[in-house]
């Protein structure tokens, strides 16, 4: 498993806050049928970190608040669709999936 990175305070907005991370199982579409990929989602009060074991190397994406249109969960699985689509992210520790959904829910109504 991938040691995913940390956000520091140096990266943050000055109006930004750091959430909390959870980390799980992405579930990409292929052609070939579903990649099941180790990964991590790094909240902060104006952004989204996503971060993927590839392999070889953490692929990251960061997006906006403001791209992510909903956020639904249930026992360990959340998915986020954002503007290019939904994504699941499945074997999630309920408690800190809890704490994820409501800072992001929290958030994303602001902007």
């Amino acid at each position: 498993m991938a040691k995913f990175r940390e956000i520091s305070n140096e990266e943050l907005f000055p109006t930004e806050k750091q959430g909390p991370t959870i980390e799980g199982i992405v579930l990409f579409k292929t052609e070939a049928g579903i990649s099941e990929l180790q990964g991590a989602y790094i909240a902060t009060s104006e952004r989204l970190f996503m971060n993927i074991d590839m392999g070889e190397r953490v692929y990251e994406r960061v997006v906006g608040m403001h791209e992510i249109h909903s956020i639904e969960h249930k026992a360990d699985e959340l998915t986020i669709t954002f503007d290019i689509g939904p994504i699941t992210m499945v074997n999630v520790n309920e408690e800190s999936l809890n704490k994820f959904v409501i800072f992001i829910e929290r958030y994303k109504a602001s902007k």
